[in-house]
């Protein structure tokens, strides 16, 4: 059989006992010894673990993170139980999909966005096969914002820049540019984006009028 070596240093107070541990993340490993009692006496000092696994056969826990839409989410996979340290994984940005090998054992597993889950945690149970689980549904919770854009001309179709525009009372002013063009993030609250917003669009320079005076848009998520 192959022997496989890994090697480790830690700083340590010289002449002062230290006790090390080995665990190994994720499955569960026998060490001999369990422990090492030193008090290290010299600049550099070595100490050796073996280490077998208690149950070296791994199994697939995999499934699929998704979003209100049915499109593929990214999100950490957490998973927890047995006799192991807690594991992560990410789902795959393409497809939505995670795997974690894990022993027999039962578990559960977590998943971290900024999106609210259901269900939030998934009890599974390994028993001598892989496991594909049901998909996970995340709703967005985080800050979303329409994109606002337009242009400012005058009577020959020539861009006027400097044009404040005067989004809703209390709204966002962004200004136009060179061309006359402007663009704007349009706040539209926390958790997934509405299916429309109303806005009123005033634009406002010294020594202009503008025909019309406002305009009133409606803006629309795109599917």
């Amino acid at each position: 059989p192959t022997v496989e070596e890994y090697f480790f240093n830690s700083s340590v107070t010289r002449n002062r006992a230290v006790i090390v541990t080995p665990i190994c993340k994720g499955f569960k490993y026998e060490f001999t010894p369990k422990s090492l009692e030193l008090i290290p006496d010299k600049p550099i000092v070595f100490c050796s673990f073996s280490a077998k696994p208690v149950n070296p056969t791994l199994h697939t826990i995999s499934g699929r993170v998704i979003d209100t839409r049915g499109k593929p989410l990214v999100a950490t996979v957490i998973l927890f139980g047995g006799d192991i340290i807690p594991l992560t994984a990410r789902s795959d940005s393409i497809t939505g999909v995670y795997k974690i090998p894990a022993v027999d054992g039962e578990y559960t597993i977590e998943f971290v966005a900024s999106h609210y889950f259901e269900p939030q945690s998934v009890s599974v149970a390994v028993q001598g096969n892989d496991v594909y689980l049901p998909d996970v549904v995340g709703t967005y919770t985080g800050p979303t914002y329409y994109i606002l854009s337009g242009r400012v001309i005058d009577i020959s179709g020539s861009g006027i820049p400097g044009v404040q525009m005067l989004i809703d009372t209390w709204g966002p002013r962004p200004e136009t540019g060179p061309d006359g063009g402007y663009e704007e993030r349009i706040y539209a609250g926390s958790g997934p984006l509405p299916d429309t917003r109303v806005c009123v669009i005033h634009p406002v320079k010294p020594g202009y009028s503008f025909s019309p005076e406002s305009v009133t848009v409606t803006l629309t998520r795109q599917k």
